[in-house]
């Protein structure tokens, strides 16, 4: 029933050319985040009439917006500039404006947006801006081996269970489900979320982790994102992990 359903999104990928060398070098079909915001917004609507309006259109926004940044990247992306500092410096330096850039700043705006919407102090606001953008960047970083965006986007969901009322249960559970039909191929290095999955379970999570999480928990997490970013832009994540056995264990979790 999985394969029936996720059948068509995979065709559309390929129909529209977004094909993409994983890890070994195969091609396989990015930007199935594409299912998970369709998945999502279907769900959300059927839930409709016990969803609060103001909530669910925050929702929609912000998936909408982070999902189709991530599409544009999939899309038309060279992905020659690598870290939000090599697509800055491109347009500074060489007035050039790539997708990573379009993606980048759509996503700081969309972020500032919703910080706004969420707080009336400055400092909160700066914070929580900072900490959704760099939330959506931080899963699309690990957006590089099979299953492991999914793997951690399902880790913070656990972390954040324990200040979650259970009415606000409906707002999350579609976008989990999602991810559980989308992993076994995307585990086997079949299918990646691309941009379009990334970026759109980057900004659920700032999003869920803004509404419901005390705010100097987030400051907290600000701050190891922060760190992560700076050691992304000069080193390998993925060695990182290769080297440390915990993070290794994780990360091979499921695929063997």
């Amino acid at each position: 029933m999985t394969k029936w359903m996720l059948k068509p999104f995979y065709q559309f990928l390929i129909r529209n050319g977004l094909i993409r060398e994983n890890y070994l070098g195969f091609p396989i079909p990015v930007g199935t985040g594409v299912f998970i915001f369709i998945f999502t917004l279907v769900f959300l609507f059927l839930q409709m009439p016990i969803l609060e309006p103001t909530l669910l259109i925050l929702t929609f926004v912000i998936m909408l917006v982070s999902a189709g940044l991530g599409w544009i990247d999939d899309r038309f992306g060279n992905h020659r500039s690598k870290g939000i500092k090599g697509h800055f410096q491109s347009f500074i330096k060489r007035k050039k404006i790539t997708t990573g850039f379009i993606k980048a700043s759509g996503g700081l705006i969309m972020s500032s947006f919703v910080s706004f919407m969420m707080h009336s102090s400055i400092i909160w606001f700066l914070t929580g801006t900072l900490f959704m953008a760099l939330m959506m960047n931080f899963i699309n970083l690990l957006d590089l081996r099979p299953g492991r965006a999914i793997k951690m986007f399902w880790l913070l969901v656990i972390i954040l269970f324990p200040f979650l009322h259970v009415k606000n249960m409906v707002y999350i559970w579609p976008t989990v489900m999602a991810t559980i039909l989308l992993y076994p191929e995307d585990i086997q290095g079949k299918s990646m979320l691309g941009d379009t999955g990334s970026n759109l379970l980057g900004a659920a999570l700032g999003f869920w982790y803004l509404l419901w999480v005390p705010e100097i928990m987030n400051l907290i997490l600000l701050l190891l994102l922060i760190v992560v970013h700076l050691y992304a832009e000069k080193h390998s994540i993925s060695q990182l992990i290769q080297r440390n056995r915990w993070l290794y264990a994780f990360d091979q979790w499921g695929r063997d």
